[in-house]
This record gives structure tokens, sequence and C-alpha cells, in this order.
């Protein structure tokens, strides 16, 4: 099998070779000091991923990759950034380049063998969905192009409502986005997990990273025709608002909220059954371990009164036998009779409320065992 090819650009010598001996180990490495050459180490290196310095000594690396998503032949080739600093509006910068992830020069070697696995994972995964996506899209497009803008929303919504999980969710939410001619990004977020999609596929690390910190700004987030709503279990991060036509961008803001709130209200319901059914899952645990302990314990007082009961009858024999020995009076025997009764008397008592909370554990356990087989 061929080796995956990266591109290194990077005007730092000692940083060049440090991540191209890190990365050349297990891939066919390439590299550049400076951005002059770039277009013609693209053709013929041909690379499946570019790792691209922002600063460089003649080009900006945001330019560069300006440059290489405009050409049709390497528009798909996935990039990198890679930087000393770490800000907003210079991620921002990145992704409206059209760049797929961010890393820091000041990461590890472990982390950035993990980040360029994590993105070559992702490069084959949206090479498959692309595959996908594109059969899918021809059947859907017969059956949704005379759909106006109010249908594609109705039908959005019909369709979350039968939504099972994130991942149809935020694909719902693309294909509706899509219909609308809105390239977007759809967050959805049940518990401690999320999923994010686009027209594309998965969205890149970058992408994610932008809206994690836009939610932190705020429910609304803008940056040039960039748009991001975050909701409590949703975002949508749009990444071509019209410009300069007042009413067109606020029929894409309209669309969107409609649209986020419906994302939102079934991934709220989502986490809701998530819950309820976790919950569940706990009370018939619970319920089938306390029906063996009374099974149990309810085993062990029959045990018991069995015993008493055996005990007293050994004893009465026992006493009538040393009453024909000792050859007590009458009254003797009929007094040490009448102390036998009274003694076994209290045991019986003892032993009949034991025999009411036999009956009241047994009809406890009836119950917990249908409640474990109703759940």
């Amino acid at each position: 099998m061929q080796a995956t090819k990266i591109l290194i650009v990077d005007d730092d010598p000692l940083q060049l070779r440090r991540m191209a001996g890190i990365l050349g180990a297990h891939y066919a490495i390439d590299t550049l000091d400076r951005g002059a050459g770039f277009k013609e180490a693209l053709a013929r290196y041909a690379p499946d991923l570019v790792i691209l310095d922002i600063e460089l000594p003649d080009v900006n690396g945001i330019a560069l990759c300006r440059e290489l998503k405009a050409h049709s032949e390497t528009a798909a080739t996935p990039v990198v950034f890679h930087s000393s600093h770490d800000t907003l509006d210079e991620r921002m910068e990145a992704y409206e380049a059209g760049g797929e992830d961010f890393l820091l020069k000041s990461m590890g070697a472990d982390e950035l063998l993990a980040k360029v696995g994590i993105m070559l994972e992702w490069i084959s995964r949206n090479r498959l969905l692309a595959k996908e996506e594109q059969a899918a899209r021809a059947a859907a497009d017969a059956v949704k192009h005379d759909l106006s803008e109010i249908g594609i929303a109705l039908e959005a919504l019909r369709q979350m409502g039968v939504s099972d999980d994130m991942q149809s969710l935020a694909r719902v939410g693309v294909d509706a986005l899509s219909d609308w001619r809105i390239d977007a990004n759809v967050q959805v977020r049940v518990g401690k997990d999320k999923y994010t999609l686009n027209p594309r596929g998965h969205a890149t690390p970058l992408e994610t990273s932008i809206i994690h910190n836009s939610r932190l700004s705020g429910p609304v987030f803008q940056f040039r025709d960039h748009l991001a709503l975050n909701f409590d279990h949703a975002s949508i991060l749009v990444r071509n608002l019209p410009q300069g036509e007042a009413v067109k961008l606020q029929r894409v803001r309209d669309l969107c909220s409609v649209l986020g709130e419906g994302l939102d209200a079934r991934a709220r319901a989502l986490e809701v059954a998530a819950s309820l059914q976790e919950r569940n899952m706990v009370l018939t645990s619970f319920a089938a371990q306390a029906e063996k302990a009374m099974l149990q314990l309810q085993g062990e007082w029959r045990e018991r009164q069995g015993a008493v009961a055996a005990a007293l009858q050994v004893l009465k024999d026992e006493l009538e036998q040393d009453f024909l020995r000792l050859a007590l009076s009458k009254d003797e025997e009929k007094r040490c009779l009448v102390t036998l009764g009274r003694g076994m008397a209290e045991v019986t008592q003892v032993s009949a409320r034991e025999l009411a909370a036999d009956v009241t554990l047994r009809t406890l356990r009836e119950k917990l065992a249908h409640y474990g087989r109703q759940r």
C-alpha cells in the first residue's frame, strides 16, 4: 500500500526537521521552508495532507491556502495550519481560508501524531461519506426540488420528530440548510456527547473548535460572512452569509433560528429519554436484587420457624416423660404444664408475628418481580 504523503511548509529549520522526524516514521514527508515553489510542490508531490505555517517570510500561509482551495485540482487537499499563536480571530482566518485543522507549534510529539492520525481518518471517512451523499442527494433532489422554504422547514421538523439519535438529527438539519442553499455545520449535543456534520461530511476539528469557542461568546456570534447560532443542545455555524443584502441576511437568520430551535427541542427530548432509560435500568437492577434478598430472607425465616416448632415438641415430649419418672403429684404436674403452656403460647405468638411478616415480604417480593417483568 502506498504511504500517505504529507507536505510540511515552515520557515523555521528546527521546527521543520522536528516535525519531519516525528511524522517521517509513519508517513512519506516532503518539506518547504517558504511559500515560493508551493504550487509546484503540490503538482509534483500531490500530497494527501498539507501542514502549513501561517507566518512565512515571503507570503502569508492564509493566502497560500486560499490559492490551493481556489483550484479544482487541489481544492480537496486538506490543510492543517501550524502556528505559534492561538486566538479565535486567527482560527477564524484559518477556517475562512478553507483550513481543516489548527495545530500549535508547542504541542508534543504524541499529540502531533494523534492530531495527524485523526485528520487522516477524517479524510478517509469523508471520502466515503461524499460518495454516499452524492447518491442520496441525487435521490432526494427529485423529491425536494419543488418544495418551498416553508415546505422544507415543515418537512425538516417532521423528520426531527422521528429522529432517535444525534447523527440522524444532525443530518436532517444539514439537509434542510443545504436545500435553502445555506452552507453550514450543525452540531447536536445530548448529555456529554456531541455530533457535528456539514454538507461535506464530518466537521473538521477546526470547525468543531470554532463552535465550542463561539458558544462562550453567547447565543449569536458573527465574523464577517460567518454566523454561529447557539442553543442549549444544538448549534448552527453558517459560512456563507449574504453580504450587503439586509432582507436576504434576515431571511437566513430566521430560517436558521427556526431550524435551530427544532434541533434543540428534539435533542433535549433525546436527552430526557436517555436519562429515563438509564433510571429504569437502575430500578430494574435494584428490583431484581431486592427480590433475591427477600426470597433468601423468607427462606431463612421459614427454616427458623420449623426449627422452633420441632424444638418445642421435643421439649414437651421430654417433660411428659420426666413427669412420669419424678412421680409428681397431680397439682405439681398441673402447675408445670401450665407454666410450659404459657411459654409455648408466647413462642407461638412470636411465630405468628413472623408469619405475618413473611406474608408481607412475599407480597412485596411479588410486586417487585412484577415491576421487573414490566420494564
